[in-house]
């Protein structure tokens, strides 16, 4: 400071001119990207900076969390510094992702037999490759039956990677029949059959059938595992190549195919011949026993007499044999009731005139219980008599199909009950046919009390004060019962009165046994 006369003074002040200012910080947006794309902030974005007293220096530091397969998520920390040393931070949020699915290769279709394996190790296997990690290959079938075994499975490939993306592809496998059956373990030849007159087409029916039968049993193929009603063949009888008289050879081509049409083939021939007398050993017309049916027995003894002869015919083994019998139900010898027995002689001859004889007896025999119904449980009072069947019931429907008069007897046998004149009576009946077949069946009888006894009660009596009121002095009860003894108490109830008089309602009571 100086004054007008030039005469000063000094004093000094410091101005400090200083930056306390933080610059301010602009970050990039939060990113996505594929795991297969760059993170640097080229391409993520780049934080810029201005400051108001000088230059500024950005830079950043990451952390990361990993999540699926190569992904992650980087949490970028941006900082602006100036030249002072003044900071500002912020963050920025980078997810590194995979939404993009495995790259799947998936095995060429495939055919094979049905015997063949459809696994993957015969059919292919199918691969995977994926941009941010490791991928499973998974695989589901669906099938369509076919002929047969076989089938057309449609194979779907899955590749998943660590992440859930997946991409499926399909994979058509069709399993096949093309081989015909095997006969090679089939027996069926050539085949001589002795001639049976009318038999003769049942007889090659019925080889004809066995044929079929052998080739279903004994036929295999690779891939139809029953071959049941699968053959067929050529068989007509009426293609019979006559010989002499009904005999004659027939030839029979069978065709046998599986489900998927493959067919194998087998020619042979049958011969009928002639040459024997009846043969009688595949017959079992022998001796029989009937149950004895009452009024049908000779129906049943026709029948028998019927059915032998036409066994007889059937199983002899000759040209058109014919049976006679000297079948009488008049011949039957009686043993007990209805039934006894028929002596029959057979007499078998062939076309050829050929002749043999069968004997066979039949015995109408009864070994069937007659029948009847029993009457039901019952109880009644101990004055009733059980002996009485109009009381306790009598049998009923006695029947038997081999006696003409039956009747049902009974036996007691009696058991104390819980208390006297009281019991049980276990009644066995009895009914026995003609032939002592032999029926039983039990009655329970139960005699009980339950009937009160009788109660005659003294008349209601009038006493002076000073007299008793015992029952000597004013009347005792008395009591009989229809089933034992009695025993008779009494209780009284008084009402007072003036005095010492009172009314007193005396309780007889009577109880039985």
């Amino acid at each position: 400071l100086t004054d007008d006369c030039d005469n000063t003074t000094t004093f000094d002040q410091t101005i400090t001119v200083q930056d306390t200012t933080a610059p301010v910080l602009t970050i990039p947006a939060d990113a996505t990207v594929e795991c297969t794309e760059t993170t640097d902030p080229s391409a993520t974005g780049t934080a810029t900076a201005t400051d108001t007293c000088g230059t500024v220096t950005v830079t950043f530091a990451d952390t990361t969390v990993d999540a699926c397969g190569n992904t992650q998520t980087i949490t970028r920390t941006w900082t602006a510094t100036d030249e002072c040393g003044n900071s500002i931070s912020d963050t920025q949020t980078i997810a590194v992702e995979d939404n993009t699915s495995p790259v799947l290769t998936i095995p060429a279709d495939a055919t094979v037999e049905c015997t063949e394996s459809t696994d993957p190790t015969a059919t292919g296997n199918a691969t995977a490759t994926d941009t941010c990690g490791t991928t499973s290959v998974t695989f589901t079938d669906s099938s369509v039956a076919a002929c047969g075994n076989t089938e057309t499975i449609t194979r779907t490939w899955t590749a998943t990677d660590e992440c859930g993306n997946s991409v499926s592809d399909t994979q058509t496998i069709a399993v096949v029949d093309t081989i015909a059956p095997d006969l090679s373990a089939c027996t069926i030849e050539n085949t001589i059959i002795e001639c049976s007159d009318t038999e003769n087409e049942n007889l090659a029916d019925a080889w004809n059938a066995a044929n079929i039968a052998a080739l279903e049993a004994c036929a295999t193929d690779t891939c139809d595992t029953d071959l049941t009603g699968q053959v067929t063949s050529d068989y007509d009888f009426n293609n019979l190549n006559t010989t002499c008289g009904p005999c004659g050879t027939l030839n029979v081509t069978y065709i046998i195919t599986d489900d998927c049409g493959n067919s194998s083939s087998r020619t042979v021939t049958l011969t009928f011949d002639d040459g024997t007398i009846p043969d009688l050993s595949n017959c079992s017309v022998t001796d029989a026993s009937i149950e004895c049916s009452g009024a049908d027995n000779e129906t049943l003894a026709n029948d028998w007499n019927t059915a032998n002869i036409a066994a007889l015919e059937s199983c002899a083994d000759d040209l058109g044999v014919t049976v006679t019998s000297d079948y009488m139900f008049t011949n039957l010898v009686s043993t007990c009731g209805l039934g006894g027995t028929i002596a029959v002689l057979y007499t078998i001859t062939d076309d050829c005139g050929n002749a043999t004889t069968l004997n066979a007896t039949l015995t109408l025999e009864d070994t069937t219980p007659p029948t009847f119904t029993v009457p039901g449980d019952i109880s009644i009072e101990c004055d009733q008599d059980p002996s009485d069947l109009n009381i306790t019931g009598d049998v009923t429907d006695e029947t038997d199909t081999c006696s003409e008069t039956i009747d049902a007897t009974f036996t007691d046998i009696v058991a104390d009950g819980s208390c006297a004149n009281e019991s049980i009576i276990t009644r066995t009946w009895t009914l026995t046919d003609d032939c002592n077949n032999t029926t039983t069946l039990v009655q329970t009888i139960t005699i009980e009390d339950n009937t009160p006894p009788v109660l005659t009660i003294p008349a209601d009596a009038t006493v002076e004060c000073t007299e008793s009121t015992d029952p000597s002095a004013t009347g005792t009860a008395t009591a009989t019962d229809a089933c034992g003894t009695v025993t008779v108490t009494f209780a009284d109830t008084t009402v007072d009165a003036c005095g010492n008089t009172q009314t007193i309602t005396r309780t007889w009571t009577a109880t039985d046994e």
